[in-house]
């Protein structure tokens, strides 16, 4: 195979890894930022601690979104929680109040569940859970979206595995076969493998800032990745 055509090659498989990353962080971060202005009237002071969310469910899957909720007083107290979910519609909500006693200087679990029946537009579920302020202890608040795998009898955490998996595997041998040709050229092949190896390493960081629920950094690492990619394009338009 020419030297050309590996190029090709190599380039082609790396660019399947960087646009199935791009998915998961494009995916993840518009889930979570329609979830931010969802029931937005809700705000509060801080976040709930622990809060977890999964990025992706099964058609079939329940998801469990989880928080934990802190007594910092010195008292017993009773808090007041209210959690909302879209319920097949962006204008109707499902509710859920709970009133959990949790004693003076300890923390307790809480945990919500929502369904592909709870999701709008197909394949998104919009949630936000609020804490009332009892002082010393502020109000918390915490928002998150959720994505319906559009692939059936396949788990949420399968879906994630599997795009995840194809970005590394596919940057990964992009890069492996690209360095290779570094061997024999020179010149504008290396420029392009620094582009390349930035670019992997902004797609890694925007999957690993949105498992970790940074949405708000995911964005700007897309802006970022979209902007090396055209450097790429450039080059390939210079040298083709």
């Amino acid at each position: 195979m020419s030297s050309k055509n590996v190029r090709l090659l190599s380039m082609a498989i790396f660019m399947i890894g960087v646009i199935a990353g791009m998915l998961f962080t494009g995916i993840a971060v518009w889930a979570d930022f329609e979830a931010s202005l969802f029931d937005s009237s809700l705000t509060a002071q801080d976040a709930f601690p622990g809060f977890r969310c999964p990025i992706i469910i099964g058609q079939n899957q329940t998801g469990i979104i989880s928080g934990r909720i802190e007594n910092t007083s010195k008292y017993n107290l009773k808090f007041f929680i209210r959690a909302h979910a879209t319920d097949g519609s962006i204008i109707s909500m499902s509710e859920r109040v709970d009133r959990p006693v949790v004693p003076a200087g300890t923390s307790q679990p809480i945990q919500w569940e929502v369904s592909r029946s709870n999701a709008i537009w197909g394949n998104f579920i919009l949630f936000r859970a609020y804490q009332y302020r009892y002082a010393p202890v502020t109000s918390r608040a915490s928002s998150c979206g959720i994505i319906i795998s559009p692939v059936p009898g396949i788990s949420g955490t399968a879906a994630m595995i599997l795009l995840i998996g194809i970005s590394l595997v596919g940057m990964g041998t992009g890069l492996f076969l690209w360095f290779r040709q570094l061997k024999r050229q020179q010149g504008k092949l290396r420029e392009a493998a620094t582009a390349m190896v930035v670019l992997a390493i902004f797609v890694v960081t925007g999957i690993v800032m949105n498992l970790f629920g940074m949405w708000f950094l995911g964005f700007f690492i897309i802006i970022l990745t979209v902007l090396l990619i055209f450097v790429l394009l450039a080059y390939f338009v210079s040298t083709n």
